[in-house]
């Protein structure tokens, strides 16, 4: 080393020492005591494993946060000499911090440099410092490394010495993160310490009694906790955040107070994530809340961050930024100026979903000034917490408000309290309140069953504004549907199908709230419209085949489930039907609609157990106020006693409820018609299906085709319901598709048996109706399919059928099922048709049955011959268990059964079952020693027949 310039003044270096086992090479910092190495039970095994087998290590966060002390921690273990320890504090720069250590190591080694080293390029200085390492096996610690990053002359190194490396141990400290991919997993980012290990530190500095409140006063900072215990609680010196520059300083000060992510500078924002205090995201910047407590002991003044916040977050674009920007100015106690921001803002905020956010940051401050927005935002939700705080909110005496009150209570159901507030409004000088005011009556008049007098008013109006005829059209194609009058409702809804594009709130408007409505409440009333005229795929086209986005209203949701459920998508329905229950109790009819779409689904695609309960609940829900959800409800507790009970009666019309009008009152029909088949009557089957919404149309049709199996008049049946089928299709409404598939099924199967069909039209649409189910996911009528692809002998062995008869989700599956194969149940009157078919010959795998009449004790046989059991009880038992086996049972069965033993024992029972089998086949078969009908079947006997119990033909009392 002869030649190579030494410098003048003091050296960064020093000789190694023996104590604690770390050597340190700066003068300018002392080993760390060691109370210093407390906590970090988490990070310690990372590091020490690195240590082991890793060349790179870096550990970085904030000041004082107690990096060096994890590290001398992980250290303390080496024997003397086996570290080399470098601190950057002092160092001019990074090259002469390099050198300094190329210097200590080589004298550590004895190895000789280069008299030319001292000017060395900083590229030869990494290169030797490596060198050096490798050879020593030496760990080397760099520790107050100013920053990192594509600038630095330390993260070259750290690249270098990650890919070449070997025996080498490079740890890095530094208050910023490195930026080079190869680094990335080679990081410790370091948070506060946790209050467990600061008390113990700080008991050991000799803090005492007063640990516990110095541990709050340190904040996670090792380094403030041990200034504290060695001061005797003064205070602990510079903040936290001194390696930044104001600028930074400042913004993370406003980081604090704000409770979003706020728009940065780049430059800014680069420099606060480099030292791990802040984090970016899609929307912007926010503080790592591990390091709030620090932050929150940074010496900036309150009002100083305060308004360093409100600078940032009114910079911030965004419905979000301007709801923080309301919050700082009322937690300044500055309720004016919110106001004034949410007077230019509030449509913003609700239109982007925030409405909710809004009103639990006004809460109850501002008093009246801000009742506008609270009153805004229960607008925009129609449900949740701004929502139920306007309905208790008293009759306001605001005129605007007052109007907003009654649409909201209008909502909710309370019909009378909204009629008073529009009729009081309805003429009102002020044009815009008026013609809100009269869509208000128009809406109260409509749900009360005035259908009429609502379309009267609506044709009557003249909006003067653009968003006010588009929503007149809308209400009006949407009581022109409910009334029946399709063919208008429908080119009213045509024409403004695409132009609430780009229109919001009215022009020329001088109210203090959006009375007209804005782009979303003309999308709802849109989608209104379309659902009561039954148009789903134009509501498709408008809501989109994607799920709705969390945060959206609660109407918009309801509207999305019931799409779900009537396109077939049973899978996403029952999701948001989770997504829609904490809603449901806003409003009647937001109730109704989960209670119907929880009975619709499961009634789709099973299982059954417990609908009538679920049909019972929405029967008697608030909504029998409303004529027309009275009827859907009633209507749907027809689907479910077809369903699940037969022999019921259809529902009354409640007292006191108004008739419903045109389309509801085809619906009561058309479930009292399939009722009334169902049951066995004679129903008219003039019923007119093309005057109401689709959905309600191919209900009627389908009545109708109930209405004419019923009078045996089944071509004429099936043309209608090819009909109905065709529309269905048309219109995307596949609940109604598989219920016309599954009655179709029984046309046809019924034409075959009574000679008015061919048997492989019935198989393929019994084909069609459990391909169709099977991908929608309706196991309801794929099991239905299955039994009437029995039926016509695509496979008619028992077993399948037993299956399904015990525990197929279908009700109707089910009991069709058990009366094939003989067993007592309850059956409608086309059930009954259903079951006789299967003995009919015109069927390709009818056979004659044996039939076992246990009243009587007679066997009727194949062949027609009854044979006469009386007298021969275990033979009738016997024959009894092979029925209810579908006929077949096993040896344990036919023991158990026939002589009624609690267990079976091979070596006693098989030789008596021998013995009674071979005198009941002396009994049934024409040739004994060659039995046909009664078989051996491997451990079990079967029938080679079709067997059942007799009386299967009865229906149902």
């Amino acid at each position: 080393m002869q030649g190579l310039p030494r410098r003048a003044g003091p050296s960064r270096r020093r000789a190694p020492v023996t104590s604690p086992a770390v050597a340190f090479a700066s003068p300018l910092r002392a080993p760390n005591p060691p109370e210093v190495f407390e906590g970090r039970e988490t990070e310690l095994p990372w590091l020490g494993a690195r240590l082991r087998s890793a060349p790179v290590s870096i550990v970085w966060g904030p000041a004082g946060i107690g990096k060096t002390g994890l590290v001398s921690r992980a250290l303390a273990s080496l024997p003397p000499g086996a570290v080399a320890f470098l601190s950057h504090l002092g160092a001019s720069s990074s090259r002469e911090a390099l050198l300094d250590l190329v210097l200590d190591l080589a004298a550590r080694a004895g190895e000789p440099l280069s008299p030319d080293l001292g000017r060395a390029e900083p590229a030869v200085l990494r290169q030797t410092l490596l060198d050096l390492a490798e050879r020593k096996a030496t760990v080397v610690v760099l520790d107050d490394v100013p920053a990192l990053g594509p600038a630095s002359e330390i993260e070259p190194l750290l690249v270098q010495a990650a890919r070449h490396g070997q025996a080498l141990r490079l740890v890095v400290i530094s208050r910023t993160r490195p930026t080079h991919p190869d680094l990335a997993d080679k990081t410790l980012a370091l948070g506060p310490l946790d209050d467990a290990s600061l008390t113990r530190l700080l008991e050991r500095c000799g803090a005492g009694a007063d640990a516990s409140s110095m541990v709050a006063r340190a904040a996670g900072s090792p380094e403030r906790a041990r200034r504290l215990a060695l001061g005797g609680g003064a205070e602990v010196g510079p903040s936290i955040t001194r390696a930044l520059t104001p600028a930074a300083r400042l913004a993370v000060a406003a980081l604090r107070v704000c409770r979003i992510a706020v728009a940065l500078p780049a430059a800014l924002a680069e420099e606060l994530e480099a030292h791990g205090w802040c984090r970016g995201t899609s929307r912007g910047t926010v503080l790592d809340e591990r390091l709030r407590a620090l932050v929150e002991l940074d010496p900036i003044a309150e009002d100083v961050a305060r308004e360093a916040a409100r600078e940032r977050v009114a910079s911030t674009p965004g419905a979000a930024a301007r709801v923080e920007e309301a919050r700082l100015a009322l937690d300044a106690g500055r309720e004016a100026d919110a106001d004034a921001l949410l007077r230019t803002s509030i449509g913003e905020i609700v239109d982007a979903g925030a409405g909710d956010d809004l009103f639990a940051v006004l809460g109850d401050r501002g008093g009246r000034l801000l009742d506008v927005h609270r009153f805004a935002c229960a607008r925009w939700s129609l449900g949740g917490p701004a929502f139920a705080w306007a309905l208790a909110t008293p009759l306001p005496d605001d005129e605007e408000l007052r109007l907003v009150w009654g649409q909201l209570q209008a909502h909710a159901g309370q019909l009378d309290e909204a009629r008073t507030v529009a009729v009081a409004l309805a003429r009102h000088e002020e044009p815009i309140l008026r013609e809100r005011a009269q869509l208000l009556l128009a809406d109260v008049l409509r749900h009360t069953g005035a259908v009429d007098a609502s379309i009267e008013l609506l044709r009557g109006m003249t909006p003067r504004t653009p968003t006010g005829a588009l929503d007149r059209r809308y209400r009006l194609a949407a009581a022109l549907g409910a009334r029946g009058d399709l063919a208008e409702a429908a080119e009213l809804v045509a024409e403004g199908m695409d132009a609430a594009e780009g229109i919001g709130a009215p022009d020329g408007s001088a109210s203090r709230i959006a009375l007209g409505p804005d782009r979303t409440s003309l999308r709802l009333s849109l989608c209104s419209a379309l659902l009561t005229a039954s148009r789903f795929l134009d509501l498709e086209r408008v809501l989109g085949d994607a799920e709705p986005p969390l945060g959206c209203r609660a109407t918009e949701l309801f509207l999305h489930l019931a799409l779900a459920t009537e396109r077939g998508r049973f899978d996403r329905a029952r999701r948001l039907l989770a997504r829609v229950a904490p809603l449901a109790a806003e409003t009647a009819q937001l109730r109704f609609v989960t209670l119907y779409n929880e009975l619709r689904i499961p009634l789709t695609t099973g299982p059954h157990e417990g609908l009538e309960a679920r049909a019972l609940a929405l029967v008697f829900e608030r909504s029998r106020e409303l004529p027309e959800l009275v009827a859907w409800s009633l209507a749907a507790k027809a689907a479910v006693d077809v369903t699940c009970r037969p022999g019921a009666t259809f529902e009354p019309w409640p007292e006191g409820v108004a008739e419903p009008p045109r389309t509801a009152a085809a619906l009561v029909l058309a479930h009292r018609t399939i009722l009334d088949a169902r049951r066995g009557g004679l129903p008219s089957p003039d019923l007119e299906g093309h005057a109401v919404g689709a959905d309600v149309g191919l209900i009627v049709l389908r009545a109708r085709a109930e209405a004419l199996v019923a009078a045996g008049r089944l071509t004429e049946a099936d043309t209608v319901l090819r009909d109905a089928l065709g529309r269905a299709r048309h219109e995307g409404l596949v609940v109604e598709e598989l219920a016309l598939l599954s009655l179709a099924v029984d046309v046809r199967l019924l034409g075959v048996a009574e000679a008015e069909g061919a048997p492989i039209l019935a198989g393929g649409i019994a084909d069609e109706l459990r391909e169709r189910a099977a991908e929608t996911g309706a196991q309801r009528y794929v099991d239905e399919a299955l039994v009437a692809l029995w039926v016509l002998g695509r496979d008619r062995t028992p077993t399948g059928l037993a299956a399904i008869a015990e525990a197929s989700p279908s009700f109707v599956a089910r009991r069709r099922a058990a009366a094939l194969l003989g067993r007592e149940v309850a059956l409608d009157a086309l059930d009954v048709r259903f079951v006789a078919a299967a003995s009919s010959p015109r069927l390709p795998g009818a056979s004659p049955a044996l039939v076992l009449d246990t009243g009587r004790h007679v066997v009727t046989l194949p062949s027609g011959v009854e044979v006469d059991l009386a007298g021969h009880e275990l033979h009738v038992r016997i024959l009894e268990a092979l029925a209810r086996g579908g006929g077949r049972a096993s040896k344990e069965e036919l023991v158990l059964f026939a002589w009624g033993l609690p267990r079976y024992h091979k070596l006693r029972d098989d030789k008596r079952l021998q013995v009674a089998v071979h005198r009941l086949r002396h009994r049934l078969e024409a040739d004994p020693a060659r039995p046909t009908l009664l078989l051996r079947d491997g451990d079990a006997y079967r029938i080679a027949a079709p067997m059942r119990l007799g009386g299967a033909e009865r229906s149902a009392k």
